[in-house]
Parts: structure tokens; C-alpha cells; sequence
């Protein structure tokens, strides 16, 4: 758990004026920061004559920009389904989960973007990761420490865009997952909380006052995994391999990022007996062993996956609990 800091302290940083790759650690920082600081931006009716260089409000940081209000025009989500209804609820302690930040207005594509998850006592929590190989998650993106990510450029983004977070430890309890969006050129443009009633674009004030009124994305704390690690017979899938011994195939803790190298997974099925050195694979059956001798972990599950498989020519194919072929015998997770 980390230290909260507060709007003022990284103005340096969220200038958005030009692309940049200075990170906020690098302006002596190295910590998060609470997005949901109210006291930043400018009230809209106190730019004189629509004038966002002309703020009578002197007192708030970076004041050319519109104060902070939920949108509906962006979402903030744990499933990308079309039904929220499906959308998990619950994180467990120590492992990977999903999150998509979704912009559903062409228009109002973003270029700066604070992301980061806040236990009950307002410490940032748990570790982010970018997916979005498509612009190269490493020069887009960076993290000022594990708990928070933020934009590392001022390239207008992506309209999704799908993150990997990995729930803090047991006894954390609830946590509430904040963003704050920047929209608009530099010393233009206005900010925004994702998962507004009201689409409060452009300069328009909530009835309510600011921020107006959303649904901040909240995470439950569920009961740590208790696995275990089988080797199923030849030609079986993992649903078929745990069902045999009275358990149930885990594709979550199959997909975990912390077995996509072969250090990570050696040392989590010290259990099962398989040559070593492990071979990479994008294939749905891996991790896994052949009747050739060889054995499979499956960096498709690795948050570069995409370049990865590439770089081997496979198509990339995250495990799933029902895959099986005729040579191969599963690793499985099982609960």
C-alpha cells in the first residue's frame, strides 16, 4: 500500500502540451496519486469568454482544463460482454484480473488517461499492466510505481482499451477502481470520471454540481483459490482430468500471467514430473506434455502474448479449460 498524493504534486507531469516519455518517478515522485482530488481544472463558467487560457478560478491546478465531471460517454468495466450484468464482481487476492476502459463516443477519443485502484483506508492498491500491443503498450503506457498506470504521450487512444490488474493481498477487502480522462489538445480540453448517469460533455455542469453522479467500478474481495495441480491423461481436457477426481477445472488460475515463463511455472507444479526445459507454445492445450517428451507452457496467456506468438508463428490461443488433443497431456488447475 502506497501513499496517496495529491493533484498538485505531478502538475509536472500531465502537462499533455507535446509527447512526452518523462514518467512521474522520474520527476522525483515515485508514487501514485488520488485521481478522484476534485481540486483541479476549472469550473466551465469561469473561463472568461470561453477562454480556457483566462480562468478566474487562480487557486486550482491546471485550470485550462474543464473540472472533473462523470460522463457516460466512457466506461470502466471488469468484462467486455454486452450484458454489465455479466461483468465479474469480485477480485481474488494475488491474482490477474481484466479491466477495459471503454470510449463509446468517436468524438471524445482521449489522450490522457490516470488509472488505479484505492482500498477502504484511500491506499492505491494492487500491480497494472497494459495489453495494448497495438501501440506498443511499453512506449504508450507507463507506470509510476506497480499500483497506478497513466499515459506516457499525448497520442489520442484507443476506443478500448484492456488492462491486466492483479488484486492485492488477502485482507485488503473492498476496493473501488478510479480513472480520470483527459480529453481535448493541450491547455484545452476537459476532464472526466468514466461510468456517468450523464453524458456532461464539454463544459456542461451536472444539475447536481460537480462531479455529478456515477458508478465508481467496485471490486469485492473473494476467498484465495484452493488449488491443485493434476496431470490428466493422454488425450484429455482439463474439465475431464479435475472432473475425475470429484474437482473443477480453474481457466482463470490456467491463464494466470504468473505461468506464462517457464521459471513461474516450474516452480508452481512442483508436483508434477516433466522435462525440463519447458518449450513455448500459443496453443489453447498448454501448459501440457507430449508423448514426444517434450512439455508446454503457453505464453499466450503473457500480457505480450500477441508479440510473442509472432515472433514463434502460432496463432495465439489462450488455455481453456475444455481444449484436448490426442498427443498431449494436460496440466491442469483444479478447485
Amino acid at each position: 500500500m502506497r501513499e496517496v498524493y495529491t493533484w498538485s504534486a505531478i502538475l509536472s507531469s500531465l502537462l499533455f502540451s507535446q509527447p512526452s516519455t518523462t514518467c512521474a518517478s522520474s520527476q522525483g515522485l515515485g508514487s501514485c496519486w488520488n485521481v478522484q482530488d476534485g481540486n483541479i481544472g476549472c469550473d466551465p463558467r469561469k473561463f472568461e469568454d470561453g477562454d480556457h487560457l483566462r480562468c478566474s478560478e487562480k487557486h486550482y491546478p491546471m485550470n485550462w482544463v474543464g473540472r472533473p465531471v462523470y460522463s457516460n460517454a466512457f466506461s470502466l468495466r471488469s468484462g467486455n460482454s454486452e450484458n454489465q450484468l455479466n461483468d465479474p464482481t469480485t477480485y481474488r487476492p494475488n491474482e490477474w484480473i481484466d479491466i477495459y476502459l471503454t470510449t463509446h463516443e468517436y468524438t471524445q477519443k482521449f489522450r490522457g488517461l490516470i488509472i488505479h485502484a484505492m482500498s477502504s483506508n484511500m491506499s492505491h492498491v494492487g500491480i497494472w499492466n497494459s495489453t495494448d500491443t497495438s501501440f506498443r503498450s511499453k512506449s504508450k503506457w507507463m507506470n509510476p510505481e506497480p499500483s497506478c498506470i497513466m499515459h506516457r504521450d499525448a497520442s489520442l487512444k484507443p476506443l478500448r482499451i484492456h488492462f491486466r490488474f492483479k488484486g492485492p493481498p488477502r485482507g485488503t477487502g473492498n476496493i473501488t477502481l478510479k480513472a480520470l480522462i483527459k480529453v481535448g489538445p493541450a491547455h484545452r480540453g476537459w476532464f472526466y470520471y468514466p461510468n456517468g448517469r450523464d453524458p456532461n460533455l464539454k463544459g456542461v455542469v451536472p444539475v447536481e454540481g460537480f462531479p455529478g453522479t456515477g458508478n465508481d467500478l467496485i471490486l469485492y474481495e473473494a476467498a484465495e483459490r484452493n488449488l491443485t495441480w493434476i496431470e490428466g491423461k493422454l488425450g484429455e481436457s482439463c474439465n475431464e482430468a479435475c472432473n475425475s477426481r470429484g474437482l473443477l477445472c480453474d481457466q482463470q488460475a490456467l491463464r494466470d500471467n504468473q505461468l506464462s515463463t517457464p521459471e513461474e511455472i516450474e516452480g508452481k507444479l512442483t508436483g508434477i514430473e516433466f522435462l525440463l526445459p519447458l518449450a513455448a507454445s500459443c496453443a489453447r492445450v498448454a501448459p501440457a506434455k507430449s508423448v514426444n517428451g517434450l512439455s508446454w507452457y503457453n505464453v499466450a496467456n503473457n500480457i505480450d502474448g500477441d508479440r510473442i506468438c509472432e515472433s514463434i508463428s502460432e496463432p495465439r490461443e489462450q488455455t481453456t479449460c475444455g481444449s484436448s488433443h490426442p498427443t498431449a497431456q494436460r496440466l491442469c488447475a483444479c478447485a
